[in-house]
């Protein structure tokens, strides 16, 4: 109410002074006219409502940009004597350049819009650059979609993941989009709506960006899938890569620090999308360390080493194409360790095609309807069984020899050295069998080196197979047993040895031949083995079965040349297990001519059970 009253008065006194001035301009002559200071007669500038608010000239003003006062000196000069008290009142916080107001103003009435080049008075900063809110769709909203046929209405187009992919993962995908209510395109056409796709850079998105359609990544579809609802991207993998080849952090090494399992994976996907080498393990030799907070061992150590620190948002604005981010890993924004959120800001011609949603006509609805995934969808949902109202969990079921006391059957004892130690691997529903192994006198051997009778149904690399390949004196399959027990007794082996010509062809070995070999000893017996943190499968796993096979290996520490040196002077030979993304702790190694070998070295070394100095070797 003060500040319409304040306007009120401004009006009064203005038009006072215009009438004071008419009438000394009618007593005087035209002489004295033109010695009368340069007065611009203009209107009183509209009054809108609201303190504060800009006219209508105000909302087209550009921010940053002045404009030239629009009434004559003596006019200002005037306003300036009369309202003093309401500029320091209005316009204090005003004065400052960056000031951007915070509301959106009052659209003016119409009759004024003729008159809003002759409005004058104080210029009020309109924030033009205020944040809309944008919203991204997958689906209408408005129309209701079965979880189960989340991507109906879509029609996608894969390129690119024929290099990456066999042709038969590929049709899966496929298969699984039709599942759920989609359509697949052999080829890309103005029908698509989707093209599932690596990278940006090739002609066919090129294309279906120009034409808005929505390009994404497998990984987008795979969480699509998890989550049954047709979203927008919410992750940096879920984008195509702006890079091809020549990808941008081909010469880091990164590591992680303080992330879970699945937030880990994750972080290693987008760092091996840059073209950096991943690592578990934090060394001098790593260039970069993303953490999610500023605490933890490997935080203290990359401090202590020199080596840069940044979040998660340095790692999204790289795999966006923010070149900026790769010439300054240190800027604040890179050391705000809370949550992270994705920048839509870096993909706006990504994000473009998401502001229209899907929508679902008559059309697509009955061709849907129509389809075989629907009926297959709505045929499993009447033939899927109600839950059980149950929520007790399942209490692990005790070994046989805990469960119960089983008596033995048969009639004749076996020799201590003669009793069958037995190791089943690769099977289901082994309850069974180990019940009959007890029940015939046998036992269950409680190590791999244990071992001398290996059940299983083909040769496959687990770890159990592995350890024991080395002294099982016999590999059969689940029939040994089931026979022995008709028998009552353990039968003869020989007829029930695994066979398995696909394995042995793949691996170069014979199954037959390493279980006749009567000069069979630990194949891994005088070796030191150094295996680096990246090997798959894992260093432990490698451990067991090298020390299954009469070797030793260094996991917590990496051995000198001297310590080397000292170990193979004395005739025990020092192997070094690595990969591709380890090479760089073993380039003394390298230095002094030492061989380093893949894991292949000690898996197929095992099934061969033969030491190949020349296999297996990395370049």
């Amino acid at each position: 109410m003060r500040q319409a009253e304040l306007q009120r008065r401004q009006q009064t006194l203005l038009q006072e002074r215009q009438m004071l001035q008419q009438q000394q301009q009618a007593q005087q002559g035209p002489q004295q006219q033109q010695q009368q200071p340069y007065m611009v007669q203009r209107p009183p500038p509209p009054q809108y409502p609201g303190v504060g608010m800009p006219g209508p000239r105000d909302q087209l003003a550009a921010v940053g940009v002045a404009r030239p006062p629009q009434a004559a000196a003596g006019m200002v000069q005037f306003q300036q004597q009369q309202q003093q008290p309401l500029v320091q009142q209005q316009e204090g916080p005003m004065m400052n350049p960056a000031y951007r107001a915070v509301r959106a103003p009052v659209p003016p009435p119409a009759q004024h819009l003729a008159n809003d080049a002759r409005n004058f008075g104080t210029e009020v900063p309109v924030n033009a650059n205020a944040p809309v809110e944008v919203h991204f769709y997958g689906h209408d909203p408005r129309t209701q979609v079965p979880t189960e046929m989340c991507l109906v209405g879509c029609v996608f187009c894969i390129v690119d993941y024929d290099r990456l992919y066999d042709s038969s993962e590929i049709l899966k995908w496929k298969k699984v989009i039709m599942q759920r209510g989609g359509e697949v395109e052999e080829v890309y056409s103005p029908r698509c709506t989707h093209v599932i796709c690596e990278t940006q850079r090739s002609a066919v998105v090129q294309q279906a960006l120009r034409e808005s359609k929505r390009c994404v990544t497998v990984f987008w579809l795979n969480d699509v899938l998890t989550r049954k609802k047709l979203q927008a991207p919410w992750h940096a993998l879920h984008f195509p890569s702006p890079y091809l080849e020549n990808k941008p952090c081909k010469n880091q090494i990164i590591c992680t620090s303080g992330f879970d399992t699945e937030e880990r994976g994750l972080l290693k996907q987008m760092v091996l999308t840059t073209g950096a080498k991943f690592t578990t393990y934090l060394t001098r030799l790593n260039s970069l360390l993303i953490t999610k907070k500023k605490e933890g061992l490997k935080y203290q150590k990359a401090q202590e080493w020199g080596i840069g620190i940044v979040n998660t948002q340095w790692l999204q604005d790289v795999m966006l194409g923010h070149y900026e981010a790769l010439r300054l890993p240190t800027a604040p924004k890179y050391q705000q360790f809370e949550e992270i959120r994705l920048d839509y800001g870096l993909v706006p011609h990504l994000m473009a095609a998401w502001r229209i949603p899907i929508k679902l006509t008559e059309e697509v609805w009955k061709r849907f309807t129509a389809s075989e995934a629907f009926k297959e969808a709505q045929k499993r949902k009447q033939e899927t069984p109600a839950k059980s109202e149950s929520t007790a969990p399942k209490q692990p079921r005790p070994a046989p020899e805990e469960e119960e006391n089983i008596p033995v059957t048969v009639t004749t004892t076996l020799p201590d050295e003669k009793v069958p130690q037995v190791l089943l691997t690769g099977l289901k529903d082994v309850e069974d069998l180990k019940k009959a192994v007890l029940q015939l006198g046998g036992a269950l051997a409680k190590s791999p080196k244990e071992c001398t009778h290996l059940v299983t149904n083909r040769i496959q690399r687990t770890v159990k197979l592995l350890s024991a390949f080395g002294t099982a004196k016999f590999v059969v399959t689940p029939r040994w047993i089931k026979d022995s027990i008709a028998n009552n007794g353990f039968v003869e082996e020989r007829p029930y040895q695994v066979d398995d010509p696909d394995a042995e062809k793949t691996f170069g070995f014979s199954l037959d031949q390493v279980l006749q070999r009567t000069d069979r000893t630990p194949l891994f017996k005088g070796m030191i083995f150094f295996i680096t943190p990246g090997v798959y499968p894992s260093p432990p796993i490698l451990k067991e079965i090298v020390e299954c096979s009469g070797g030793m290996v260094y996991l917590k520490k990496r051995p000198s040349l001297k310590q080397v040196t000292s170990v193979t002077q004395g005739g025990t030979k020092f192997i070094v297990i690595s990969c591709d993304n380890d090479l760089h702790l073993c380039r003394d190694y390298m230095s002094k001519n030492i061989n380093i070998y893949s894991a292949e070295f000690i898996l197929t070394g095992v099934l061969r059970q033969c030491i190949e100095s020349d296999a297996f070797l990395l370049s």
